[in-house]
């Protein structure tokens, strides 16, 4: 009897301090806005062309060999969009803010204004998608 208790009184403070980290980490890493954070390398784009509202896997186009095109999100609100091209390449200063939980509006040079809904965020990947003269378009990064 005395062994299992004297386990007891090793092992419950153990399983607490376990606890109370493992909370910690879920609550600030669980978050859309510490998620949105860092840099997000575009792999992916599609575009509505049936004008059904989905992203069909066959509108899905994978970014171009020679193209690489970052978003980088600051904690500040600051940001701006990288994009390289054959051998030039545009970088695209902006202020972001989120208007709801699930949209950002993002604000550049010359009064361009772009709202984005967020339609997937995890620690690893993001999907934005926009309205178009053309139609809905989505935007598939990795963290890069």
């Amino acid at each position: 009897m005395k062994w299992n208790s004297r386990r007891s009184h090793i092992a419950f403070p153990a399983l607490v301090v376990l606890v109370a980290c493992s909370c910690g980490k879920g609550t600030v890493d669980g978050s859309k806005s510490s998620r949105m954070l860092g840099k997000w390398l575009e792999v992916q784009f599609a575009t509505d062309d049936n004008a059904n509202g989905v992203m069909d896997s066959w509108e899905v186009h994978n970014v171009g060999k020679n193209v690489v095109d970052v978003m980088v999100f600051n904690k500040d609100s600051s940001g701006y969009e990288s994009v390289h091209a054959e051998d030039s390449t545009m970088t695209y200063p902006f202020t972001w803010v989120y208007l709801s939980g699930d949209s950002i509006s993002r604000s550049g040079i010359g009064h361009d204004t772009v709202t984005y809904q967020i339609t997937k965020i995890t620690s690893v990947n993001l999907t934005l998608m926009n309205y178009t003269v053309n139609g809905r378009v989505w935007y598939l990064f990795n963290k890069n």
